[in-house]
């Protein structure tokens, strides 16, 4: 999909509504972003956003993980 605004904050709000139905550790603007752009290289185009919703899950629940190893 492309890289919009509006896309962009379907993204968000996907990463929000996992954090909040899974009970994991809801992410910073700055770890939002990171998911934005870790999703833009799966597309492997700067302008466009993979639809691989699954992988963008299993790398937060990986991330809910780590951070509570610290």
């Amino acid at each position: 999909m492309d890289r919009t605004s509006d896309h962009i904050q379907n993204y968000t709000s996907f990463v929000c509504n996992l954090c909040e139905t899974e009970k994991l550790t809801h992410l910073d603007p700055s770890g939002l972003a990171r998911v934005v752009d870790h999703g833009s290289r799966l597309a492997e185009y700067q302008d466009k956003l993979s639809t691989r919703y699954g992988v963008i899950a299993d790398v937060i629940r990986e991330a809910n993980y780590y951070s509570r190893q610290d």
